[in-house]
């Protein structure tokens, strides 16, 4: 009897220990690399490493380019100190794989060397299985503290609506 029970307690353990490990990354950890990403991409004016940033089907669009150099233009100064306020986010698992994660960071209180402050908002697939040229940033959108609002890429655009 004694047994009997022991095996059953080792299987119940083992049944219950064993299950299905789901593979994740971090989003917290991902957004928290992005978000500094792009700060030392405005800050260094880095038009190609911010461009790599963004999602194949909007760093094709015919205009982008343009539209990232006056990104650039439009942010003056290099990043001295910013806050991230929030990293909503979304996420699909399919059969126990991250298929989809979607994040929209609000970064606030970016200041820089030359006196002014910024919010960046923006939309990025992390991952995107089932349409990989939608990941990557779709849309950034720079607010100034003067209310000046740039905005690069197109959500739209990056996310088949």
């Amino acid at each position: 009897m004694k047994k009997l029970i022991l095996f059953l307690t080792l299987s119940s353990v083992l049944l219950f220990c064993s299950g299905c490990k789901i593979e994740r990354i971090d989003i917290n950890s991902e957004t928290k690399n992005q978000c500094k990403q792009i700060l030392d991409y405005l800050s260094s004016n880095d038009s190609e490493g911010l461009k790599d940033l963004f999602c194949k089907t909007v760093s094709s669009e015919s205009d982008f380019d343009n539209q990232l150099s006056e990104a650039l233009e439009f942010f003056d100064g290099s990043v001295v100190s910013y806050d991230i306020r929030s990293t909503g986010a979304n996420e699909r698992i399919v059969d126990g794989k991250q298929s989809e994660i979607h994040i929209s960071p609000h970064i606030c209180d970016i200041k820089t060397d030359k006196d002014k402050t910024y919010s960046i908002q923006y939309y990025s697939y992390l991952i995107n299985v089932e349409e990989p040229d939608f990941q990557g940033l779709s849309e950034l959108s720079i607010e100034c503290e003067d209310g000046q609002i740039f905005v690069l890429g197109n959500y739209e655009t990056g996310h088949n609506l």
